[in-house]
């Protein structure tokens, strides 16, 4: 079984589409990335060419929702690295980017329990 696999198996929260750019600011600077997914629990992004992020390593991200003037910021560390991707958890939000970041999951999720029970496994973490 392949470590993708095993992990969608474990996964409390549900990723949801989501292709915006984003910003990640860590203490080299700033780095221009697109994001692939989002959940309530972190984001997936493809990973930029010839960038070196570790495991562990933290970050700022901000995202600006498209058509909007609404900028969500995550505090996320790096949890898996392939060639391809970065999947991040996200170690803590602003009360106004859950919010917002609650809507975009309400929004595209087609089960209200399931969101409240991934919102009910955020705040037990």
């Amino acid at each position: 079984m392949s470590n993708i696999s095993s992990s969608e198996n474990r996964r409390r929260f549900s990723r949801i589409p989501f292709k915006v750019s984003a910003r990640l600011i860590d203490q080299n600077g700033v780095t221009e990335v697109d994001v692939l997914d989002i959940s309530l629990n972190g984001l997936l992004i493809h990973k930029p060419t010839n960038w070196n992020a570790k495991l562990g390593q933290t970050f700022e991200a901000r995202l600006t929702l498209e058509n909007s003037s609404v900028e969500l910021q995550m505090n996320l560390s790096a949890a898996h690295i392939s060639d391809d991707h970065i999947g991040f958890h996200c170690d803590s939000l602003d009360i106004d980017s859950i919010s917002h970041l609650k809507r975009i999951v309400e929004l595209n999720m087609a089960d209200s329990e399931l969101l409240e029970r991934e919102l009910h496994a955020l705040i037990e973490r």
